[in-house]
């Protein structure tokens, strides 16, 4: 088989698989925001049907890596759906953690304030896609869009964990929805942080400069 259709079957695994991720974070925000465990338990289950296609475009990637010499360009492909691939089945198991965290919500039969989380979740479900949009279509200028926006999310995150702190000490939020509260936060901030990492990867394989950390 001829590399460039190869790397073609590569790219659409990787198409799929972030499809399945995607999906996996809608139904975990869905079942906290709407306190559905089935969703929650779907996420769970859906885990492994992600794991099985990472397992399956590394082995494609390396196989590709070990049996041809590939030009500058689709060498950085290859390498760029390599660590993408990596940073989606992390993703998946981000979205997994904050499922678990709405059923113990959902469990404990109260209402919980839930702060700014929904308008955290909706930035992280845009920076996600968006990430994916542009590694997809090359689209590079929305890569680089997708680093400036990173900052924001940190900003809520720290900014969520300081409410809850107060609520704590306040005495008016018990400690064990602080710390689910808490897991999900981080959690979400972690997605927004990989989702960046895809954006570099795109700008690492549209013009081989590397921007880790954000630097331009």
């Amino acid at each position: 088989m001829e590399l460039p259709l190869l790397v073609e079957i590569s790219r659409d695994q990787l198409v799929s698989m972030s499809d399945l991720v995607k999906n996996a974070f809608r139904l975990s925000l869905k079942a906290l925001f709407e306190s559905e465990p089935f969703l929650a338990r779907q996420v769970m289950e859906n885990d492994k049907v992600i794991n099985s296609y990472e397992i399956d475009i590394d082995n494609s990637t390396y196989n590709i890596l070990a049996s041809y010499q590939a030009p500058p360009k689709m060498l950085r492909t290859i390498l760029a759906i390599q660590k993408i691939n990596t940073a989606l089945e992390r993703i998946g198991d981000h979205a997994v953690n904050i499922a678990e965290s709405a059923l113990s919500l959902i469990h404990g039969s109260m209402e919980v304030e839930l702060f700014d989380l929904p308008h955290m979740a909706d930035l992280c479900k845009k920076i996600l896609h968006d990430s994916l949009h542009g590694f997809f279509n090359n689209d590079q200028d929305l890569a680089k869009n997708v680093l400036s926006r990173d900052d924001v999310i940190d900003g809520l995150n720290i900014r969520m964990c300081n409410s809850i702190k107060e609520k704590i000490h306040s005495r008016t939020l018990s400690i064990e929805i602080a710390m689910e509260l808490v897991r999900i936060c981080k959690n979400l901030e972690r997605i927004a942080d990989l989702s960046t990492n895809i954006a570099e990867e795109t700008c690492f394989a549209v013009e081989g400069k590397v921007l880790k950390h954000h630097a331009q």
